[in-house]
C-alpha cells in the first residue's frame, strides 16, 4: 500500500486528472456490461474500483 501512496504523490495534477478519466470511463464500460449479463465484468469491475 505504500509504494501506492508515493506513487500518487509523486504524479502531477495532469498525470492524475487523465488517471481519473481512464479510470471512470473504464467503470462505465465495467458496469454497461456487468447489467447485459456479462459475469466477467464483476471481477474487472472491483479491480478498476480499487485503482
Amino acid at each position: 500500500m505504500p509504494r501506492r501512496i508515493d506513487k500518487i504523490r509523486e504524479a502531477g495534477v495532469d498525470e492524475l486528472l487523465a488517471q481519473q478519466k481512464d479510470l471512470t470511463e473504464t467503470i462505465f464500460r465495467l458496469r454497461f456490461q456487468l447489467s447485459t449479463g456479462q459475469a466477467e465484468a464483476l471481477k474487472r469491475l472491483r479491480e478498476a474500483k480499487k485503482d
